[in-house]
């Protein structure tokens, strides 16, 4: 008596079932596949970005150097003072949100 034609190895149900699992595999990896095509993407885009976030952090500051300084000063008065003094026809309000001092406190900057 010959097996059943369904319970056969090399079936048309047992290669349909496999076939199904290989389209199945294939969706997988495809997902696999765009969705870290996507990242790759996304992480080459990231330097491009952290560089505007710096320029744009950096577009409205003033670095000033050279300038002697005394004990006990308003830094902020002395450069305002200085811009006004150089270049008379400055109209605009200046007003500083944030000042550092560098270096030594008797070096000139």
């Amino acid at each position: 008596m010959l097996p059943c034609p369904a319970t056969r190895p090399g079936s048309i149900a047992d290669i349909t079932n496999k076939q199904k699992q290989l389209d199945t595999m294939f969706k997988n990896m495809k997902h696999v596949t765009t969705t870290e095509d996507a990242h790759v993407a996304k992480e080459l885009k990231l330097p491009a970005e952290i560089t505007d976030l710096k320029c744009r952090s950096m577009r409205d500051n003033l670095l000033v150097f050279s300038i002697p300084e005394e004990n006990n000063e308003n830094c902020d008065n002395k450069i305002v003072d200085l811009i006004v003094r150089h270049k008379t026809s400055y109209t605009k309000c200046i007003r500083f949100t944030w000042h550092t001092k560098w270096g030594l406190s008797d070096k000139t900057r």
